[in-house]
């Protein structure tokens, strides 16, 4: 073989060598396009696929907001007093739409045998209501003074029945299943030092923190009705 067919053959296998790098190289290069190409559609795809999630969630989130807006809101207004020395605490409507339904109210003395014990509103002296402004939750009434009957060993000897007077009672509430209430008597004395807490609750209805004060606070804060 000559020198001049050496030369020939090296130069054809560059020529060769090249133009198939070259051909492979746009090869490539088509086929990287085609996996970008693939890969931004599929990125867009889930990009919309999560766009569309999130427009569900808010749309929930929004939903959710709106029904918790309209709820009704109760919160405590007040302690009043009435001619017969009836004490209520006021609740009152703030916020939302509607009624807050089913409302009862409950209440415990510190140190004492009175614990959550159910009590009344002062409309027909119901156990259950619905309030759509507000309405006075029954607490206690406080009793100067009242008569007694002694034993019937110290009936006087004209027959007649002597009564003995007693000091300052408070009368807590104890309520009906329904309507109506008895009363429960305590000294007066013992109680007024003690912490009265009442408490809410509702069928439909974001109720208030617990209502906490003194027996003596209470009296003192109280406006008359």
């Amino acid at each position: 073989m000559g020198l001049l067919e050496s030369i020939l053959k090296i130069v054809l296998i560059l020529l060769v060598g090249f133009t198939g790098g070259f051909y492979l190289a746009l090869s490539l290069q088509n086929q990287i396009g085609i996996l970008a190409g693939t890969a931004i559609i599929l990125a867009l795809l889930t990009w919309l696929g999560s766009g569309a999630d999130l427009l569900g969630l808010l749309r929930e989130w929004y939903k959710d907001k709106r029904e918790e807006e309209k709820t009704p809101v109760l919160e405590f207004d007040g302690i009043f007093v009435n001619n017969e020395s009836v004490y209520f605490l006021r609740v009152r409507k703030t916020k939302g739409e509607g009624m807050a339904e089913s409302c009862q109210g409950f209440f415990t003395v510190e140190g004492t045998d009175v614990s959550h014990s159910p009590t009344v509103w002062s409309h027909a002296e119901a156990r259950s209501y619905d309030i759509g402004d507000y309405m006075d939750l029954r607490l206690f009434r406080v009793e100067e003074e009242h008569l007694k009957d002694v034993e019937a060993s110290m009936i006087g000897n004209d027959g007649v029945v002597n009564m003995i007077k007693v000091g300052k009672s408070i009368l807590f509430p104890s309520a009906h299943l329904d309507q109506g209430l008895d009363e429960n008597r305590k000294p007066y004395d013992q109680f007024t030092n003690r912490r009265l807490t009442v408490t809410i609750v509702a069928k439909k209805g974001h109720v208030p923190k617990p209502f906490t004060q003194t027996i003596a606070q209470i009296l003192k804060e109280a406006k008359r009705n």
